[in-house]
């Protein structure tokens, strides 16, 4: 264990503990649907403790990166820490260290973590900045992704290119949905109406073809989703 990974990890602790509200805890624990407890912090306060200690710590290389996010989240007792390194992951200061030779780690908290709330800022803010970074290898893995039998997986790489705007790759979002058109699965489901919801905003006309060309095979929920931005701006 490094002196890093243990130091940051023990004034987290300490900040989580001063912070949290037991009622607060209890009612995010039955939000979220889990048996993992809480610390009882919201979540613009745990980003405000994460920057803050991200300032105050050194951390000079993707490998103590890494090590750190990994520490913090495999010796995670309550769901902030997990969000806080996820908070680590994302964080602007290492945003050139994020690439696809680190998306074994990115598995093993999507795999674990196997909730929206855990799944959605890694897809749509860390994932998305590894597409940014290097698009071809970091598209293999989410085209690998997008035929898991994983859902969060899955789920992650529908959602990684949500924020792209004009900047999407429509072709390989397409295939990337694909894979999921017909699955029941809510989560999925869901994934894919709040992406073509967000590109609408961008490209109204491509959604609402989509959305009809695949009227038989899309969920009602995908399509519902899909078209609302269009609809309540439609003159």
């Amino acid at each position: 264990m490094s002196d890093l990974n243990s130091t940051f990890r023990e004034k987290l602790l300490t900040r989580f503990s001063e912070a949290g509200d037991p009622d607060t805890a209890k009612y995010q624990q039955s939000y979220m649907k889990t048996d993992m407890p809480f610390w009882g912090v919201k979540t613009p306060q745990t980003r405000k403790i994460v920057s803050s200690l991200i300032k105050e710590s050194r951390i000079e290389s993707p490998e103590e990166w890494v090590s750190l996010m990994d520490f913090i989240w495999t010796n995670a007792s309550r769901r902030e820490e997990w969000y806080a390194s996820i908070e680590i992951f994302n964080h602007a200061k290492f945003r050139k260290w994020i690439l696809p030779e680190h998306m074994d780690f990115v598995e093993k908290m999507v795999v674990e973590g196997a909730w929206w709330e855990i799944i959605d800022p890694i897809a749509t803010h860390g994932v998305h900045q590894m597409l940014i970074n290097q698009p071809l290898e970091t598209s293999v893995i989410l085209r690998d992704w997008a035929q898991s039998t994983n859902i969060w997986k899955r789920r992650t790489a529908i959602l990684t290119q949500l924020l792209s705007k004009e900047k999407m790759d429509w072709n390989m979002q397409l295939e990337i949905m694909e894979h999921s058109l017909v699955e029941k699965e809510f989560f999925l489901q869901k994934a894919i109406g709040w992406v073509l919801r967000q590109y609408s905003r961008t490209n109204p006309q491509r959604v609402e073809d989509y959305i009809s060309q695949n009227e038989q095979r899309l969920s009602s929920l995908a399509k519902r989703e899909g078209m609302k931005w269009i609809l309540k701006n439609r003159p």
